[in-house]
């Protein structure tokens, strides 16, 4: 949909921005609603929302571009695939972001725990909880679109990741309501600032005609490997304990930014030499 190259990391920014707007606004009035008029009703006026995205895309005009399309599907992702391991950079980042998602997701399984378990109260906390990630999502875009060129990305996702973690191991072994929500928005802006990074960076590098079979790989380290990191820290936290659990993907979320930052010096000349080939070094 976007005309240059150059504007891709402000759209996927905005794309962000919206999306952790929503993510601040809806669980917090969630929680509050539930109280209200129970879980049915917001199951169902959540439902018929989804009417107005529907409408919405039917709006859409996207211009035609002229593509050479893989003779089938198994073809397509095969040639997807072949692209994305033949370039070792493009690989790392692709499995460093499953990785990242993986220890991610689990957040939203925990917190519902922790509201009713480990601070004893009910939906407006959780409402709380969550409206602090978005906060602190909202933050960190913001942040994303305003100072961090193309070339810094892969260093901003190090520090994103390991911030996810802290904010993570921060709210697990918190007691009070108030450091939690703290803790919280560190975890939602480094979560929604390294989801950026990985998603801009790698969109930034790849060639035009490999674009939708690159990020359907992205799409499964992410849709599809976060929800198994759920269920992990759902089983960890039922027979461990929420706040292990917590720990757990905390503590790993800043070990993988430690192996991030061993193995920048792997990644980051192909990277840049891609950039630079592409003139978008300084874009931001």
């Amino acid at each position: 949909m976007l005309d240059r190259p150059d504007q891709l990391n402000s759209a996927l920014t905005i794309n962000s921005t919206v999306f952790n707007l929503a993510r601040l606004v809806g669980p917090a009035f969630a929680g509050f609603a539930i109280q209200a008029v129970g879980e049915t009703m917001c199951f169902f006026l959540n439902g018929v929302a989804y009417l107005a995205v529907i409408f919405s895309l039917t709006r859409l005009e996207i211009k035609k571009v002229d593509m050479t399309l893989p003779k089938s599907g198994w073809h397509g992702f095969r040639e997807g695939l072949e692209y994305t391991l033949g370039f070792k950079a493009l690989k790392r980042m692709i499995l460093t972001s499953a990785a990242f998602f993986f220890l991610c997701y689990p957040y939203a399984t925990l917190l519902p725990f922790f509201a009713r378990n480990v601070f004893q109260s009910d939906a407006s906390t959780l409402g709380f909880f969550l409206g602090s990630v978005g906060l602190g999502a909202i933050i960190g875009v913001i942040y994303q679109a305003s100072l961090v060129p193309l070339s810094k990305l892969h260093i901003r996702a190090i520090y994103s990741v390991g911030l996810f973690g802290a904010g993570l191991t921060g709210f697990s072994l918190s007691r009070s309501v108030e450091l939690s929500c703290a803790a919280l928005t560190v975890l939602g802006f480094g979560m929604s600032t390294g989801s950026v990074c990985f998603n801009t960076l790698i969109q930034s590098i790849i060639e035009d005609d490999k674009r939708g079979r690159v990020m359907s790989l992205y799409t499964v380290g992410s849709v599809g490997v976060g929800p198994v990191g759920s269920l992990t820290a759902g089983i960890v936290a039922d027979i461990f304990g929420g706040t292990f659990s917590g720990l757990v993907f905390g503590l790993g979320a800043i070990f993988l930014a430690i192996h991030m930052r061993r193995k920048l010096k792997l990644i980051e000349p192909p990277l840049l030499m891609k950039l630079r080939e592409k003139g978008l070094m300084d874009v931001v």
